[in-house]
């Protein structure tokens, strides 16, 4: 998956959409709050059979109320939706493979589908920001004690400076409030294939 812009972190959902390459980013300071991973990512059945697809789900955020699963590019017209305690650790969603007109995927072909898990979590927005305004008013508050230490003069661009830094911490401190947040999570892509 790969993310739209967003203008407003705080005040505007993030949007994801399937894709087939994928832009890498790389940090250190956040893991993805929930992780969907399919047991398997390829299927072959034939029609009349029913697809099973189980799944693990890993958080490493705290997720309130439940865990809505359904299928992103569902191989069927009407694509099966599960909910999931919040505690749980792995689920499955079943779909139906009748030769009926609801089944967009004939024998000797391919479908390509993802899981998409929704599901709402407490967010805390920049924690690493937060810290850093937090050290930063730190280190300042103990350069003014050594030099009163030292009884040097203070210079006024330092409380200003300090002044500052307290203002910066005072807004990421606002920023970073914990608030429920409505999110959406993507399993990798999965395909499909009809058996004659």
């Amino acid at each position: 998956t790969s993310s739209w812009h967003v203008g407003n972190w705080d005040a505007e959902r993030h949007l994801t959409r399937i894709a087939q390459l994928l832009p890498l980013s790389i940090t250190h300071a956040e893991k993805a709050p929930l992780v969907l991973s399919p047991t398997s990512n390829s299927f072959a059945h034939k029609i009349g059979e029913t697809l099973e697809i189980p799944f693990k789900i890993t958080k490493n955020a705290e997720i309130k109320g439940e865990i809505t699963v359904t299928l992103v590019n569902s191989p069927h017209s009407k694509p099966p939706q599960i909910k999931i305690k919040p505690d749980a650790t792995e689920g499955k969603i079943t779909i139906p493979l009748n030769s009926s007109n609801e089944l967009k995927i004939a024998p000797n072909q391919a479908h390509q589908f993802t899981l998409q898990a929704n599901f709402t979590l407490k967010h805390q927005n920049n924690l690493p920001a937060l810290e850093s305004a937090k050290a930063d008013l730190k280190r300042l508050e103990d350069l003014e004690k050594s030099l009163k230490a030292e009884s040097k003069p203070i210079p006024p661009a330092f409380n200003t400076a300090k002044k500052k830094a307290a203002d910066f911490l005072r807004q990421q401190s606002e920023r970073s409030k914990p608030r429920d947040l409505t999110h959406s999570a993507y399993s990798s892509l999965l395909t499909l294939t009809i058996t004659p």
